[in-house]
């Protein structure tokens, strides 16, 4: 009965869309732990280029994934965080939480696009050609960064 008032309480870990066709729209929240992330996940594509957890990725025309520098103009279309070698599978952050042992930022520092291919850094970026664009805010706990690419972007 939808005019009935519910209450309704949810575990450390919020789902929905689990179980859905290939998990298609998954949504899903908690402070991941070492390695992990949470928020909104894709998953569809191909690898186009080698790269694992926690790797910057661009989706292609095509539709697969590739790691992205801030020298490509590929550096204007859709970003993700890799969750592993394998899209289909694995699955690509779209927007959200991310930890990884390696990531080492400051709390609050804005995150852009790297020089260097498929990483992220916390200096803006001044080489001509270059692309700058915020991808995220290192957060809180160690390690972790709030993934979530600025819509706007800037070429030197």
């Amino acid at each position: 009965n939808l005019t009935t008032n519910r209450t309704l309480s949810l575990g450390s870990v919020v789902e929905l869309g689990r179980n859905q066709s290939n998990n298609s729209g998954l949504l899903q929240y908690q402070m991941p732990n070492a390695n992990y992330a949470s928020g909104e996940v894709y998953y569809e594509g191909s690898a186009q280029s080698f790269f694992g957890f926690g790797t910057l990725v661009v989706m292609t025309t095509g539709g697969g994934w590739k790691k992205i520098a801030n020298t490509s103009p590929d550096s204007t279309s859709m970003l993700g965080i890799a969750l592993g070698t394998n899209p289909a599978s694995d699955g690509v952050l779209l927007r959200g939480f991310v930890r990884k042992s390696t990531y080492s930022f400051n709390l609050g520092e804005p995150l852009y696009i790297s020089s260097t291919s498929g990483a992220m850094t916390v200096s803006v970026p001044t080489g001509g050609g270059s692309y700058v664009r915020i991808v995220g805010y290192a957060v809180g706990v160690t390690n972790t960064i709030y993934f979530n690419p600025d819509n706007t972007w800037v070429v030197r």
